[in-house]
Formats: C-alpha cells, structure tokens, sequence
C-alpha cells in the first residue's frame, strides 16, 4: 500500500521540484491547493521515485493522474494494488485532455473518458489581463474608469506584514456580509485566514486595494509551473463597483508581467461566476476528466 498522507510544510520542497517544470496548466497542481484545502477535500500525497501521486476525497478516494517524471504503465500498475488493497474502484478523478491521451495511448480502449464541465479551469492570457486591449475589454475599461472617477486617491501595494492585518479584517467583512454562510463557504473562510498568515512559507503572492485607508479588495495566489500562475481567492467589499476589475488587473500589471498564463480556477456551474470569466475571454479552457475503466 502507498505512504499516502496529508501534505505538510515540509513536502512543499519536493513538490514544487517535480511541479516546476511540468506542462500541468489545473489548478490542482499546486501545493498550496494541497495543502490548504487538504481538510476539505480529504487530499492526501505520496512521493513515488521522482513523480507525485495524490488522491482526493473523504469515505472514498480517487486518484489525481500523476505529475513528474513517470512510466504510466508503472504508475497505473502501483496504484491499481494500492486501490486493490484500500478496496476502492481504481480510476483518476482529475485529468487534463493530454493526460487522458496518454493514458489512452498506453491502454487503448481501456479506460474511458467523462468531461466534468464545471470543473474546467479558466486560464488567460497574462498580457490580455495585462493591458485589456481591444474592444472586448472596453467594458472592464469603463468600470476601471469609474472606479477610478469615484475614488480619485485609490491605491494598489502587495500584500506584506504591515498591511496582512488589514487584508484578513477586509476577509471578515466580506463574509459577515453575506445573507447566508454555507459550510463551504465557512471553510474557505478559515483558508483564507490560512493562506494569509501563512504566505510566505506557501510560497503565495497576494495584492490589495486601498480606498481612503480601507481595504476594499484582494487577491492571492501562487506560481504552477514557469509560465502559468494561479489566482486561488480574489475577493471585493460590496458597495465599491468595479473594485473586481481592478484588482485583477492591478495585481497582473505589478505582481505577474513575468508569466505567459493567469489561471483564475473553475466556477463550479455557479452560472453568475462562469459569467464573470468568460467576460474576460479564456485564452484556454482546461477540461477535466474522469478515466475509469471500462
């Protein structure tokens, strides 16, 4: 049976080693992710010579297609006996369409394939976020502008020590805020209190807007690989319109000029959230699979 565990701090090293030069664009490959989320989703690892395995879910888990350096074949065999010995159907719950490839090439006709739609991340192009260029970014153009127009002395700085306090009273408000506090939405709370205080070691990078002293928006997240970095939490105080657009585009103007891609995550057939990101046009749409044997 695999050493599976919980990740802790001291696996980010190693994870980050097998990541950093990975083709991988899902958001599930982050440590942070892991780690943070690890409680919620049940996600445990393992280090399989040079390669990374996980699984995900609490009763019964499934597995998270490999990442690394792997002989497919191998891994399918290693974890078909630890599926066998847990007594769970073996099969991977996350796939990227090139994984599912591959799998296929390897075993034709064996496994088959289901898209999970509402799982499909949003990735962009980091210029695009960048410069919002062309007609199908006058929009976000115009609520920057009256953002602008309506808080003349607004302010962007990077998340730090000395405003970290002011960004996690900006995280209460924004949740006290709410009609209605679903479990979810009570643990996302306490990981963003996790992800905040605990940045640096995670290796996260944040940002946040100022209006007259106040936090009134922002974001954090955390490098995938070298051309891809991953938005996980971007939050706006209610009452401050067109705070959204500027804070995604100030945090990608100052923090992310040096990356090819910004994921910004699914949305979780939330049909106002798959709104939201198609408005700032994906440059891919990474689909996710499930692969489970015929």
């Amino acid at each position: 049976m695999i050493d599976f565990h919980i990740p802790t701090l001291e696996d980010k090293e190693w994870v980050d080693s097998v990541l950093v030069g990975s083709r991988h664009r899902s958001c599930v490959y982050t440590f942070a992710q892991m780690y943070l989320w690890s409680v919620h989703y049940g996600t445990q690892i393992a280090r399989y010579k040079n390669c990374l395995l996980s699984k995900s879910g609490l009763g019964r888990p499934c597995y998270i297609y490999p990442a690394g350096e792997y002989d497919i074949a191998e891994i399918v065999d290693v974890l078909e006996k630890d599926a066998a010995e847990r007594g769970v159907e073996f099969g991977f719950c996350v796939a990227e369409d090139w994984q599912a490839d591959e799998l296929d090439s390897a075993f034709p006709g064996r496994f088959a394939r289901e898209s999970s739609p509402d799982d499909s991340d949003y990735v962009y192009s980091a210029e695009d976020l960048i410069n919002l260029s062309g007609r199908k970014y006058h929009g976000k153009r115009n609520h920057i502008s009256k953002f602008t127009r309506e808080h003349p002395e607004w302010s962007y700085e990077p998340l730090s020590d000395a405003n970290a306090a002011d960004c996690l009273e900006a995280g209460m408000i924004w949740y006290e805020g709410l009609e209605e506090m679903s479990d979810s939405l009570a643990h996302e709370r306490e990981i963003i209190q996790r992800a905040i205080t605990r940045r640096d070691i995670l290796g996260l990078k944040g940002g946040l807007i100022r209006v007259d002293g106040k936090v009134v928006a922002f974001t954090l997240g955390e490098r995938l690989n070298g051309d891809t970095f991953v938005v996980h939490f971007e939050k706006a105080l209610p009452g401050f319109e067109g705070a959204y657009p500027v804070i995604n585009n100030s945090f990608a103007a100052h923090e992310l000029s040096g990356y090819r891609y910004i994921n910004r995550e699914e949305d979780l057939g939330i049909e106002g959230l798959r709104k939201a990101k198609l408005s700032y046009y994906p440059a891919i749409m990474v689909e996710k699979f499930t692969l489970s044997e015929r």
